[in-house]
Formats: C-alpha cells, sequence, structure tokens
C-alpha cells in the first residue's frame, strides 16, 4: 500500500485527489488506491508491472523513479496469495486494486 499512496501522490498534480478504498466482499479483502493523476494509455498498462518500466509521461516528467516499485509490490502481493490490477485513462488518474482471499473457515469463526 505505501508504494501504491507514493505513486499516487507523485503522479497526482497539485490540487487533485487520492483516494483510499477499502471492501470485504464475498470472502475477500480490496484494497484500492485512486488518484486524479496524469494516468495512462491501454498499452501503458499492459507493461506496467514490468521490471524498470516507466511510462513515456513519466520518463518524460522531472517525476523521479526507476520503475521497479510496482514489479516490486506485484511479487509481494502475489507472494501472499492476492492479485493487483489497474484501471486508468490518460489524463484522468489511475485506481490501482488488490485482492486477498479471505479464508471462509476464518471468515465464518468471525461473523
Amino acid at each position: 500500500m505505501g508504494n501504491l499512496l507514493s505513486n499516487a501522490l507523485k503522479y497526482t498534480p497539485r490540487g487533485g485527489t487520492v483516494c483510499v478504498h477499502t471492501a470485504v466482499e464475498d470472502h475477500h479483502l480490496e484494497l484500492a488506491v485512486t488518484d486524479t493523476g496524469i494516468g495512462m494509455s491501454d498499452q501503458e498498462q499492459t507493461n506496467l508491472f514490468t521490471d524498470y518500466y516507466r511510462t513515456e509521461t513519466a520518463r518524460n516528467s522531472d517525476i523521479p523513479g526507476h520503475g521497479i516499485g510496482l514489479s516490486l509490490t506485484r511479487r509481494i502481493v502475489v507472494a501472499h496469495g492476492g492479485q493487483i490490477s489497474v484501471s486508468s485513462r490518460p489524463g484522468e488518474g489511475s485506481t490501482f486494486t488488490i485482492r486477498f482471499g479471505l479464508d471462509e473457515v476464518e471468515w465464518a469463526d468471525r461473523a
């Protein structure tokens, strides 16, 4: 979550917004970070979780980065049995969603 929040703040211009949403639905925990930042194209999204990948807009800006954060974030999420996805549109912002399954037995004990 730290990397997703850091990126959202880094790629959202002054005056924009960054929101965090959490939910439990259908035995899944969902954590989402949404921003009104620079966004990215569908093509850029396909490469986003690749080591050292940065979008063209990010490379051409003064925004610092090495392109390793999202690939590491994905590895950590997957190692814990989760999934990470992105939805974005250029100039409109992005939403990164992490989703973890909750153990049904454990869930039943808490209900």
